[in-house]
């Protein structure tokens, strides 16, 4: 009997290994997994769409043994089969969710986050169902959380999640298992969050994959707890180059001016003029929408406007000081709705490649971060 449960212990590893993607050199993201035991509950998988985004995906299993394996297994079909085809993230795990809701064992779930990386603006789509808090480090060098809005999969069936937006800019974002921070340091206790935070402040001057093999090898070192899985999607690109901006009172006059030196930029970077003009618009939209929505029409508040050149795409980034709104409401309108105005979202969303409505991380406000791609 004993021989049995090994071998099937056995067959089960070799069928999660052949789940794992192949590791490919130079690639945007690197990860690894380490089991605690004969078989792990961590999962993680990445892969191309045609339209030169990667698809990436990682989750944790509640449970060990056999049952655990096996819904891991298929966890990590579904979530493949279901972000094939570019399905916008928050719809993806709500798929999945649906699915595995019908099927798992009383008591069973699965942590998971999904989304997917595009190397031509390098901003991420992602949802997150009860995973850990991602660390995104930003390119100059400060770290910022970005926890789980959603609950793991197989619990809520009718759960709809939501997707969210990041811009790496020259920065990487890591996600980890609970198996990370649940790593008993020297004085055998969880190294946490923060003791994440310090192992990738170490490894900051590395290569992408040196990084994940230095962070890993430092783990080997210490107690692993629980199965332990590692993934790091990184901005190797060249440094972004500033390519000017404006920066002053928030007065409805100053929109000539934005308008001028975007203008200007887009002319230099050989944007054609229909471009350039519905760039325009969607920029001079924007710095409205703060004087309008974020001010209250005051003539008094300050706006920044930056503009920056990186590897493919040029960047606007657009800063206020009023009032925090939350991102979540900053989302296109449906154009079925009959009422007037609201539509600068959707200009946006239309003209630009990308675009990412954030805090920033400090001195308050709001940061609108717009991105499309050289001609």
């Amino acid at each position: 009997e004993q021989n049995r449960i090994k071998r099937e212990f056995q067959l089960a590893r070799q069928m999660q290994k052949t789940l794992l993607p192949a590791r490919r050199r130079d690639f945007p993201v690197t990860a690894l997994n380490l089991p605690a035991r004969e078989i792990s509950g961590d999962f993680y998988d990445y892969f191309e769409l045609a339209d030169g985004r990667i698809a990436f995906c990682v989750g944790d299993v509640a449970g060990k043994g056999m049952d655990a394996a096996l819904l891991m297994v298929r966890a990590s079909s579904c979530l493949r089969w279901a972000g094939r085809d570019g399905t916008p993230p928050g719809q993806w795990l709500t798929k999945v969710n649906r699915e595995l809701s019908e099927t798992v064992t009383r008591g069973m779930f699965v942590c998971a986050v999904a989304g997917y990386y595009d190397p031509a603006t390098s901003c991420i789509e992602m949802a997150n169902a009860g995973f850990p808090p991602l660390l995104l480090r930003r390119a100059d060098e400060s770290v910022q959380e970005l926890p789980a809005d959603g609950p793991p999969l197989g619990i809520l069936g009718d759960f709809q999640y939501r997707e969210e937006r990041v811009a790496l800019a020259g920065g990487s974002l890591y996600a980890f298992s609970d198996g990370v921070t649940d790593v008993r340091g020297p004085e055998r206790r969880p190294i946490g969050i923060e003791g994440v935070r310090d192992l990738i402040s170490r490894v900051s001057g590395l290569s992408p994959r040196a990084r994940v093999r230095a962070i890993v090898g430092q783990l080997r070192k210490m107690t692993l707890a629980d199965d332990t899985t590692l993934m790091l999607i990184a901005d190797d690109r060249a440094p972004a180059r500033y390519l000017g901006g404006l920066a002053g009172s928030s007065d409805p006059e100053n929109l000539r001016l934005v308008r001028r030196k975007v203008t200007e930029v887009l002319t230099q970077l050989g944007f054609g003029e229909k471009q350039r003009q519905t760039m325009v618009l969607a920029v001079d939209e924007a710095v409205a929408n703060v004087i309008r929505h974020a001010y209250g029409g005051c003539c008094e508040g300050r706006v920044e406007l930056s503009v920056w050149l990186d590897t493919d795409a040029v960047r606007f980034e657009l800063r206020d000081y009023a009032d925090p709104v939350d991102p979540n409401l900053i989302k296109p309108r449906d154009l079925s709705e009959c009422r007037p105005g609201g539509l600068g979202i959707n200009l946006i969303d239309s003209v630009m490649d990308h675009w990412v409505f954030r805090h920033p991380e400090e001195g308050g406000g709001n940061l609108l971060t717009m991105i499309k791609r050289l001609p």
